[in-house]
């Protein structure tokens, strides 16, 4: 704890104490029962070196082996029930800081397992831009295209489809003479399936 407001320094006072007591710091440490590095500390008056449970303690009985008045030095060490609080506020506000992250986590635990739910039950998307239902053609080849949902596999009369990353196909399909009817199925990853049928004429 630095001095600054006062010429007093307690860590020299103390030492100088010592000194005129003929006292070593080994000899002190072994009445307070701690480490000669301790006395060294409360000589420098550095105490953030010691613990603040520790700090009042050892300066009263420091004061006292060397024939001092305790009270004189009161004042110059932390307030260990302030610091006590201050402790306890930073570890509310890491238990707080702890069930929030813990909450985002689980919001996000529960959306992701709410979206794989929803793909898993929801059909594939399925839009056929031709050909036009009861299309007459005079062409054996009908061109079919459409769109469907990522990932999903796409079938015309029973034979499998490329579909490109954005879930557009297309394919041409061979017709026989008179009423024609093209099966297109999109399945999703989950088994999921939507079926669209158009009807084409073939008229040579």
């Amino acid at each position: 704890m630095p001095i600054t407001k006062s010429r007093f320094n307690p860590g020299r006072r103390l030492q100088r104490a010592r000194q005129a007591a003929g006292l070593s710091r080994q000899a002190v440490a072994s009445r307070l029962n701690v480490k000669p590095e301790v006395i060294k500390h409360l000589d420098r008056w550095d105490l953030s070196n010691i613990t603040d449970a520790q700090s009042r303690r050892l300066v009263r009985k420091y004061a006292i082996v060397v024939d001092q008045n305790p009270a004189d030095f009161e004042g110059y060490v932390p307030d260990e029930e302030r610091t006590t609080v201050n402790k306890s506020r930073l570890f509310v506000l890491s238990r707080t800081s702890l069930n929030l992250l813990i909450a985002s986590l689980l919001i996000v635990l529960f959306g992701f397992i709410g979206w794989r739910t929803f793909e898993a039950t929801a059909r594939p998307g399925l839009m056929i831009d031709q050909p036009v239902n009861e299309q007459v053609l005079s062409s054996p080849l009908a061109a079919v295209s459409g769109r469907t949902s990522e990932r999903a596999q796409v079938y015309i009369n029973g034979l499998n489809v490329p579909v490109s990353p954005d879930g557009s196909f297309h394919t041409e399909v061979i017709l026989s003479r008179g009423t024609n009817n093209i099966q297109i199925i999109a399945i999703n990853g989950f088994g999921r399936q939507v079926e669209v049928s158009r009807l084409v004429v073939y008229q040579p």
